[in-house]
This record gives structure tokens, C-alpha cells and sequence, in this order.
């Protein structure tokens, strides 16, 4: 955090306007006035142990740009900033805390064991993957007599199929980004139709 608070001490004139390192650098011992400041920066931060460094950064950057009321880099500042989040990540850090009553042994053994017996009872409720000729559209049964016209077409239904196929061989599905192995979708859209259209 040292090295933070001094790089940032030193642009700071560049985030504000205000020229405070400047001026510690004026003072009649300014390598004693920064090493002063900064010891006392990083007492405060070290306070709040349970915020880790990276977030602590971001919010006292973001801080020092948003607060109207910021009159130079202080420990009132540092701990008025942090203490603004501290609720945040107090919270986390309970929500991950383990419990003292957490099972261990043959109890743990046991209630696991019971777990994955209720877990291999239950029913799969997938459904069965999608016939590849859509012969199943033949299939659907009339309902009080009355036929069912759907009102997709076998074209637009084919179509959506092949387009879902191209999104799943050409983008990541974590992130969206093409794959190494991306190519447009038009010429997957010929590929695909001379291997799998009906014809």
C-alpha cells in the first residue's frame, strides 16, 4: 500500500488539481513529511485487514474523484473512504466464514453419503434430445379434435437450428468472443446445408 499511497500522492495534482506533494516537497524536511504521511496512511489501511488491497485502492481512488468535499490525502480521508465499503466486505466475510458446528469424521462421511442417495433418486428432468430429421413434428397429436397447424415453418425451424449450431462451434460460451476456429456465417451456413439439409 506504500507504494500506492506515494505514486498516488504524487498525481495527484493530475485526479484534483491540487498540488500536495508539491508542497510536502517545500517543507523544510519533505522526505521525513511524505515518510510520516504515508507511515500514517498505511496504519489506517491496515485496519481494515478484512478489505483486500486491490479493493481498497479502487476505493480510495474512486474517492478521491467523487468526494466534493476532498481536501488533500489524509488519514481522515483513508478511513472515511473505507469505512463507507466496510459494511460490504464485513458481510462477505461472514457470508464465507466457516461454521464452528461444521461436521467432521464419520458424522460428515455419513451426511454426505445421505445427501447423494437423495440426489440419485431423484429424476433427471431433461428432455430428450431433439430428433435431427424433425420427424417428431409429425408426431403431435390433435387436441379435442382440432389439428395443430403450427405456425413455424420445417424452413425457419431448420434455419434456427443451424444458427444455434453455428453460435455453438464459433463462439465461447463463457464469454461471447469468437473462437481461433471462427469463421463467417455464411460460409458455415453453406458447410453445414451441403452436410445436413434435407433435401
Amino acid at each position: 500500500m506504500r507504494d500506492f499511497f506515494k505514486d498516488l500522492l504524487q498525481n495527484l495534482d493530475k485526479l484534483t488539481g491540487m498540488k500536495q506533494y508539491e508542497k510536502l516537497c517545500q517543507t523544510a524536511n519533505p522526505k521525513e513529511e511524505i515518510k510520516t504521511l504515508l507511515d500514517i496512511l498505511c496504519r489506517v489501511t491496515s485496519q481494515y485487514d478484512f478489505i483486500p488491497d486491490s479493493a481498497k485502492k479502487q476505493i480510495i481512488q474512486d474517492a478521491i474523484i467523487s468526494d466534493p468535499e476532498f481536501i488533500g490525502l489524509n488519514a481522515k480521508f483513508v478511513a472515511k473512504s473505507l469505512n463507507m465499503r466496510s459494511d460490504f466486505f464485513r458481510k462477505q466475510n461472514e457470508d464465507i466464514t466457516i461454521s464452528e458446528d461444521a461436521l467432521t469424521g464419520e458424522e460428515r462421511g455419513r451426511r454426505i453419503a445421505e445427501w447423494l442417495q437423495a440426489v440419485n433418486k431423484v429424476e433427471s428432468a431433461m428432455t430428450q434430445p431433439c430428433k435431427d430429421d424433425f420427424s417428431f413434428l409429425k408426431e403431435i397429436k390433435p387436441v379435442d379434435g382440432q389439428e395443430y397447424k403450427s405456425k413455424t415453418s420445417l424452413e425457419d425451424l431448420l434455419n434456427h437450428s443451424r444458427h444455434v449450431e453455428y453460435l455453438k462451434q464459433n463462439y465461447d460460451p463463457g464469454t461471447g468472443k469468437p473462437l481461433p476456429t471462427w469463421v463467417s456465417e455464411d460460409t458455415f451456413n453453406s458447410e453445414y446445408d451441403k452436410q445436413f439439409k434435407p433435401t
